[in-house]
């Protein structure tokens, strides 16, 4: 599958990384900066899942900020902008897989509040880049 992404005009990216101890606890993985004057919405580019559990789960990434009920929210758990899957590997010994998901393999939606997820699995640390316009 060919990556089609073009990067936007005086946009800017920057990558996170989050560990998430417990499962089916929403998460916040990032803020936006939606207050004013800023208002920078972000758009995800690259989500990288480890979990070092021998069972598969899911990942669900939706537009909240849980700190905050002012700025305006897309999704919910049950219904997730981003649901990825966490793929486990059929190797034995292998202590950790990990599941890239790039720009051809997410939609290219505007996050405006910030990042929530939540897995099912725990333990799990989500790797990921946001590019702000």
């Amino acid at each position: 599958m060919t990556n089609t992404y073009i990067r936007k005009p005086f946009a800017y990216t920057l990558g996170y990384s989050k560990f998430i101890p417990s499962g089916a606890v929403a998460t916040q993985l990032v803020r936006m900066p939606w207050q004013t004057p800023v208002q920078k919405p972000g758009y995800v580019r690259k989500v990288m899942v480890t979990s070092s559990w021998g069972t598969g789960g899911t990942l669900n990434i939706w537009d909240q900020d849980l700190s905050n009920t002012t700025p305006p929210t897309a999704g919910s758990a049950g219904a997730a902008i981003y649901s990825l899957e966490i793929t486990t590997s059929a190797l034995s010994g292998v202590a950790s897989k990990t599941t890239l998901y790039g720009t051809d393999q997410l939609v290219d939606v505007p996050f405006i509040g910030g990042l929530a997820c939540q897995s099912s699995l725990p333990g799990v640390t989500v790797d990921f880049d946001i590019e702000y316009i």
